[in-house]
């Protein structure tokens, strides 16, 4: 989920100056997501590791709303550049309360 810039250049085989100083770049992408239930419930979350974060909502060892409504299937995800774009979506979408009208919206079958 991360990337790193700058480093492209090195990895090509360009001779930097000696002693020259390297500067790292990281991106974290944030997501929010959807997950779905085997009842049809929608969960809307979202984070910075989508492959972590649906484990722990169907890690049953782990106490939790979604812990005990599961198993989870991840339906939608949307990618964002930044956490507060991310929530924001997630306030958003959360709004719209009803599971079916979400899913409509979004284009989800």
């Amino acid at each position: 989920m991360v990337e790193q810039l700058a480093v492209n250049q090195l990895a090509a085989g360009s001779n930097p100056a000696p002693g020259a100083t390297f500067y790292f770049i990281w991106m974290t992408k944030f997501f929010t997501y959807l997950l779905e239930n085997k009842e049809g419930v929608i969960y809307i979350g979202s984070t910075s590791n989508l492959e972590l974060r649906l484990k722990n909502h169907n890690d049953s060892s782990q106490k939790g709303w979604t812990k005990k409504r599961g198993p989870w299937k991840m339906i939608y995800f949307e990618e964002f550049s930044s956490r507060s774009e991310a929530v924001s979506r997630e306030i958003f979408l959360k709004s719209l309360k009803a599971g079916k009208r979400i899913k409509d919206i979004l284009k989800i079958s």
